[in-house]
């Protein structure tokens, strides 16, 4: 006998001994008409012993050896699949706890395609956990373990006054609850502490406020650097914090002390323009020099130099020196400035101004060359108008003119509107001692050294200035004139 179950091939044997033949038998199902398995069968090949051919099949009860009669068709036995280990886990990802700790939902599918949730896994520590995550998961991206409320109220209960702004910052658990509650001061961000009743803002109460005021980092030698600081105020209008900027706008951080660009009381200043100049005499950065007086009268200390623009320090670059800036050439181009009007919202008034600044070559008769056009006069406000018109003054293109300049010392007086009676223009430089002002007004106003001061028609093209006269208050006084006339 041989073959995986039963008794093996069988054979027939005569008298004539033959030798046993080894063929493997064949494992099959009885598959009755419905597709179900009746029983599994043997089937044995039966060989002739003499001359070893094949003369019949048996069909046996594997496990009793017996015949067996087949109910339906032999056939190759379906495959049989054992679901509980043909489920499919999955894992879904992209939750996260109310702490904001990543976690991933473990779910599985039986043969029957239904979908079952296991537990969750915590993906920053590796732990399953059996069952629904905790309350309060949610996706990721929405996940907060701090939300703060809109702006409250602290308001008196007697007097109904705000006393201040309140916010509500809610901090959650892992499980999705509340843990706690901090009541912060709205506009410092520090915990608050109320002394009235917190409730709803009334009505018009407005959000903290800045606002913006120039000062001047003073420095220990005097230097003033100016700066802008931003106050913030509460609803009540206390100021409770600033920051500070240069004048560009960039952060700044002071090193001296803050304060006003004015000198203190007490105090007088005396200045005086100079320039930076390069070997060739050439000017390379207009400054000043400023000597400050004590209340005696006495100078507090050394003259000390700053940029003639800012006030702020400035530094001399090798093989430069300093000194008395040279007088304009006197058919050199000139600058002059024209005051115009732009009709933004089409109603045929001008109602945004700024200035226009014009090249004007005295010398060879060039007409005027526009540089740009700036609102409220303000060189850092670049302007396009949209709609000039003419404004309430009517005004004209600048012309052809004609420029002076004068350099003097002393106390014979300087009848400049009467020399030019076509003058438009005229400027004056202190370079020391002081010097007296006669305008269309006829007060005679004495002005500083180290003052620089134009005076220009501001009305019909055809008009000039009616008087523009100027003495030296003592013989010692030295001053630059400049003007243009038609």
């Amino acid at each position: 006998m041989s073959g995986c179950c039963g008794q093996g091939p069988v054979i027939v044997s005569g008298t004539t001994a033959t030798p046993r033949m080894d063929v493997e038998t064949v494992l099959l199902c009885d598959v009755l008409a419905d597709g179900t398995v009746a029983a599994t069968v043997l089937v044995e090949p039966v060989y002739d012993t003499s001359s070893g051919a094949r003369i019949g099949t048996r069909t046996v009860d594997p496990a009793t050896g017996a015949d067996y009669t087949p109910a339906g068709t032999l056939g190759r036995c379906p495959t049989t699949t054992n679901c509980a280990s043909e489920t499919t886990p999955t894992a879904t990802v992209g939750l996260c706890l109310a702490d904001g700790t990543p976690i991933a939902i473990t779910v599985v599918r039986d043969c029957d395609g239904a979908v079952a949730q296991e537990g969750w896994i915590n993906l920053a520590t590796g732990a399953f956990s059996a069952g629904a995550p905790p309350a309060g998961t949610m996706a990721c991206g929405d996940s907060q373990s701090v939300q703060v409320s809109g702006t409250f109220c602290d308001i008196d209960a007697a007097t109904g006054d705000v006393l201040g702004l309140v916010l509500i910052e809610y901090s959650y658990a892992a499980d999705g609850t509340i843990s706690s509650v901090r009541l912060v001061d709205a506009v410092t961000g520090t915990t608050y502490t109320p002394t009235g009743t917190i409730t709803v803002c009334p009505a018009g109460v407005e959000q903290p406020d800045q606002d913006m005021a120039q000062l001047c980092d003073v420095q220990t030698d005097g230097t003033r650097v100016p700066m802008i600081r931003d106050y913030r105020r509460d609803e009540n209008g206390a100021i409770v914090g600033h920051s500070d900027y240069t004048l560009d706008g960039s952060p700044y951080v002071p090193t001296g002390t803050v304060g006003t660009c004015d000198p203190p009381s007490g105090v007088d200043v005396e200045t005086w323009p100079l320039c930076v100049l390069n070997t060739d005499g050439s000017v390379m950065q207009h400054i000043r020099a400023e000597q400050t007086y004590d209340a005696t009268g006495a100078p507090s200390g050394l003259p000390r130099l700053v940029d003639a623009v800012t006030g702020g320090p400035i530094a001399i670059p090798g093989g430069a020196t300093i000194g008395v800036c040279p007088a304009p050439e006197p058919c050199a181009r000139q600058l002059l400035e024209r005051c115009g009007c732009d009709d933004t919202d089409g109603d045929g008034v001008g109602d945004v101004k700024y200035t226009e600044l014009w090249a004007v070559d005295p010398c060879n008769g060039e007409p005027p060359v526009l540089l740009g056009a700036y609102q409220d006069g303000d060189l850092t406000q670049p302007y396009t108008p949209v709609a000039p018109v003419e404004c309430t003054a009517a005004e004209a293109l600048p012309g052809p003119l004609s420029t002076g300049v004068r350099a003097v010392t002393g106390t014979a007086p300087q009848d400049i509107a009467g020399a030019f009676p076509g003058l438009q223009s005229v400027s004056l430089t202190v370079l020391s001692d002081r010097v007296l002002v006669s305008m269309s007004d006829g007060t005679a106003v004495p002005i500083p050294a180290g003052v620089t001061m134009t005076w220009s028609v501001a009305q019909d093209p055809d008009t000039a200035l009616a008087a523009a006269s100027f003495a030296g208050a003592t013989a010692t006084a030295s001053y630059l004139l400049n003007w243009t006339h038609k």
